[in-house]
Formats: C-alpha cells, sequence, structure tokens
C-alpha cells in the first residue's frame, strides 16, 4: 500500500490526484490471483473506511500469464490499472526508474545497454542495479554478471553494492530465473 503524503492533505483518504495505491506484483501463473486481488482489495477498504480514492495497480512481466477467471470479476478488473514490464521494455527513452523495473524481463542481450542507460542518468542506482542482475542469475559471479550488463569492473569496485550484495544475493532463491521472454 502506498498512502499519500502527509503534505498532501489527503493521506488518510486520497484524493483523485494522490490517491491510495494498492500495488501488487505478479511475476508468476496463478489461477486464484484475480479472486484473491479482489479480495484482499475488499478487506483493506473494509479496513480503511476513511479511504475514497484508491487505485490498484498490477505489475506483469508480460501478458500471457494465467491469472485465473476474469468473467465473475470483470468490473473490478477493468478498474485495475496493469504494469506489463514485457511492453514497457519496448518503450524507447525509458525514465531511468522505469528501465529499472524492466531489468527482471529484459533479454540477456538488452541488459548492457539497459543498465548503462540507467547508469548514465542515475549513478545512485548503482546499489540497486547489481544486486538486481545478481538476483536474477544467481548462479553467475559478481564479474560475470558485470560483463552481462556491461558494467566496468573499476566502475564498481567502491560501491556499497559491490561490498555487500554477492554475500548477501548469493544464497537467496530467484524469483526470475525460470521465467524466459
Amino acid at each position: 500500500v502506498l498512502w499519500p503524503r502527509q503534505n498532501t492533505g489527503c493521506a488518510e483518504t486520497g484524493s483523485p490526484e494522490f490517491p491510495v495505491v494498492l500495488l501488487e506484483v505478479q511475476m508468476h501463473p496463478d489461477p486464484g490471483f484475480h479472486h484473491r486481488l479482489a479480495a484482499q482489495t475488499y478487506r483493506f477498504l473494509q479496513q480503511h473506511p476513511r479511504v475514497e480514492h484508491w487505485v490498484v495497480l498490477v505489475i506483469t512481466p508480460h501478458n500471457r500469464l494465467n491469472l485465473g477467471p476474469r468473467q465473475a470479476l470483470q468490473l473490478f478488473l477493468q478498474q485495475v490499472a496493469w504494469i506489463n514490464l514485457e511492453e514497457l521494455s519496448q518503450q524507447p527513452n525509458l525514465d531511468p526508474l522505469l528501465n529499472l523495473l524492466t531489468l527482471p524481463i529484459r533479454p540477456e542481450s538488452e541488459l548492457a545497454a539497459s543498465s548503462q542507460q540507467i547508469l548514465a542518468s542515475r549513478p545512485d542506482l548503482d546499489g540497486v542495479v547489481l544486486p538486481m542482475l545478481m538476483q536474477r542469475f544467481p548462479d553467475l559471479s559478481r564479474e560475470e554478471i558485470m560483463v552481462i550488463a556491461g558494467i566496468p569492473h573499476e566502475e564498481l569496485r567502491h560501491t556499497r553494492a559491490a561490498a555487500a550484495a554477492p554475500l548477501r544475493l548469493r544464497s537467496r532463491p530467484c524469483r526470475w530465473s525460470s521465467w524466459k521472454p
């Protein structure tokens, strides 16, 4: 749940300009997803009766996922905002933060250009790019990932990501390793 900031004057209720955002990221098939999304949304609204303006935002890797039947929930699902990362990745001149969102689904051949584009405009994201790629490719070394991403070793030698990420992320399971675009 992403709440509007206090200085908007609508932190507890949302507004048309600053709605309360219910964010869901769904990267794998789940035939019960649509029903669960509707149930959780309405349960949230029941628990927060002051919320007047809200939006449900779902991020998926592509539109081929089986997320369950739609017919019974058609009216609810029409109100959901969907972000398809595959379609998003095809848009030219993406904002660096949107481009960052697409790293988990991009083909390996596009990772170097995308990573370099992100870091060229937002060097402060260096501590995010490498860990994301390490999670996507848990069996590769940091050096191998840096080659795939086109990140010079000298560039990341002094970053937090280079120091902390290898030990922390190598032991975590990769959520995207089984998905192929």
